[in-house]
């Protein structure tokens, strides 16, 4: 059985939220340099029904991810980049924040560990800026 099958969860915590929201704010702000909405692109976030119904959500989530930014293909420790802005980054804020939902605390914390703050790393190493009217403290 699952962690997320036998813990009650109060929900995602608002600093938890906060931080998908500045994750938001990065990818809102990615370079115009990048491609914008490829028709080519690997970047299709959302949780597959099988996945999900057989291995939980957070199998689901992870798997998507992987898949989406390749890792399979990175050397390890090797960071990850965005290689395109538009509508599938909005996409993945939306997706972040329905699993974060549907998940228990330790699998957020998981999430936050392996995928969000990574995130956040990339979208600045892709070159993301919040302007200073939009961004928020501690960030």
């Amino acid at each position: 059985m699952k962690d997320s099958d036998t813990i009650k969860s109060t929900g995602p915590s608002a600093t938890l939220i906060s931080r998908i929201d500045h994750l938001a704010a990065l990818l809102g702000n990615l370079p115009k340099a990048l491609p914008e909405n490829p028709v080519e692109s690997t970047y299709h976030f959302g949780l597959d029904p099988e996945d999900e119904a057989e291995e939980g959500v957070w199998y689901a989530f992870n798997r998507n991810m992987e898949v989406s930014f390749e890792t399979y293909k990175a050397k390890p420790d090797e960071p990850l980049r965005f290689r395109e802005r538009g509508k599938r980054c909005s996409n993945l804020i939306t997706v972040m924040k329905l699993v974060v939902k549907k998940m228990s605390d330790s699998d957020r914390e998981f999430v936050r560990k392996t995928w969000l703050e990574r995130l956040i790393v990339a979208a600045k190493l892709s070159g993301a800026v919040v302007p200073k009217s939009k961004a928020h403290r501690g960030n």
